[in-house]
């Protein structure tokens, strides 16, 4: 509804990225929107996930799998970012801008 996108727009705005937190669309997907304004475009950016399903929020799904430890931590994926977490980019999913 409007009032929905006006929340993501205003996110997006923010903090440079938004994410979705509950599936859109067909199930099981999930989309995130990033900013390629917050990457130096001669660098390639690195991303990795965490996701915790809607069917079982006890279970962590980790992409790319095995090499996103600290994304995919219970805490993090539910919301706490207080903690501190791991992160070893050097395994994530490599996107490159050129």
């Amino acid at each position: 509804d409007d009032k929905t996108i006006s929340k993501r727009s205003t996110y997006f705005q923010q903090y440079g990225w938004v994410g979705n937190t509950m599936s859109m669309g067909k199930a099981g997907e999930n989309e995130i929107i990033i900013d390629k304004k917050l990457f130096d475009k001669k660098s390639p950016i690195h991303l990795a996930a965490g996701l915790m399903p809607e069917v079982n929020p006890t279970q962590i799904i980790s992409l790319p799998e095995g090499h996103s430890a600290g994304c995919a931590n219970a805490k993090l994926v539910s919301g706490d970012p207080n903690e501190s977490y791991n992160f070893l980019p050097t395994g994530w999913y490599r996107i490159d801008l050129e």
